[in-house]
């Protein structure tokens, strides 16, 4: 957990170096063509830092879940505020003090960032269980290898039923990770190439973002009928999860492929709102992941 407190310190430092460099070169140059494409990198930043607030939807650390959201926010504040301060020209009154909001918002988000470093070490140091769930890179390695490759002589003492629920584990993992490759294609496919498809072609992208979407709730209901044993709970993810899915594709074609068609702009809240209804997947697929590592850790 260290280790990702530390990565979103280094997220939060790219981060914030990559809107300083955007708003300077945005204000003094004509940014035009693919290199356009770089007003959605703060964007894409962002969703990368909500790390830790993917992490402390364990009970464990529900210590830093207030300060890990507000320090999310903040970034979100931040990255208006540059966009905003973009419309400026360099050295203006307005411009100089927009860059200046956003270097206290930065100060304020590298304290929260310093103080949830020291409740995790802190946590850690008092409790080893929380570092004891989660396999790392080489233990998934040879965990990996020694069962899709080899005999599966690391689970060669399970007794069936055991054997039977880390069979299911693997299978609702492995499918797990393909529906986040979905989920990203979807949210691509509802931006970029919908936009590039142009007004002439958006009803044959609209179909093809259809189907890709009819294919992701079908893996969906079988990764949550293998993960849920309460069919109760399996329902509840299940329409919570696609419902919330379909709403961020629904925004983000209305914005992409009818209002912003055929021209330049581009709605960069409209993105963020849009991808936030994505989040719920997202974290289903997280828990899911976290249940891979703690039901593997036990047969290490």
């Amino acid at each position: 957990m260290k280790k990702i407190v530390v990565r979103l310190i280094k997220i939060n430092i790219i981060f914030y170096i990559n809107n300083f460099l955007y708003a300077f070169i945005k204000t003094k140059f004509d940014i035009s063509g693919l290199i356009s494409l770089w007003a959605f990198s703060p964007y894409f930043i962002l969703l990368f830092s909500g790390i830790v607030v993917d992490a402390s939807i364990r009970k464990e650390l529900s210590g830093i879940r207030k300060k890990a959201i507000f320090d999310l926010l903040l970034r979100t504040v931040a990255m208006f505020i540059n966009f905003y301060a973009t419309t400026f020209n360099f050295g203006a009154v307005a411009f100089n003090l927009l860059i200046l909001a956003e270097l206290m918002v930065m100060t304020i988000n590298i304290y929260l960032e310093i103080s949830i470093y020291k409740y995790v070490k802190e946590f850690i140091d008092k409790n080893k269980v929380l570092e004891q769930k989660i396999l790392s890179e080489e233990e998934i390695k040879n965990i990996l290898e020694d069962y899709y490759l080899k005999d599966k002589v690391m689970f060669s003492n399970l007794e069936t039923e055991e054997r039977k629920n880390l069979d299911n584990i693997f299978k609702v993992n492995a499918i797990s990770g393909f529906s986040m490759v979905c989920l990203s294609i979807l949210f691509i496919w509802s931006t970029l190439i919908v936009r590039i498809a142009g007004e002439r072609y958006r009803f044959v992208f609209f179909i093809f973002l259809l189907c890709i979407l009819a294919g992701y709730i079908y893996i969906t209901d079988i990764k949550l009928s293998l993960f849920y044993m309460d069919r109760k709970q399996f329902k509840k993810v299940l329409i919570r999860d696609n419902i919330s899915l379909i709403l961020g594709i629904f925004i983000l074609y209305i914005s992409e492929g009818i209002v912003y068609v055929n021209t330049s702009v581009h709605n960069i809240l409209v993105y963020f709102i849009g991808a936030l209804f994505f989040i719920p997947a997202m974290i289903t697929d997280k828990i899911i992941a976290m249940k891979f590592h703690e039901e593997n850790k036990k047969n290490i």
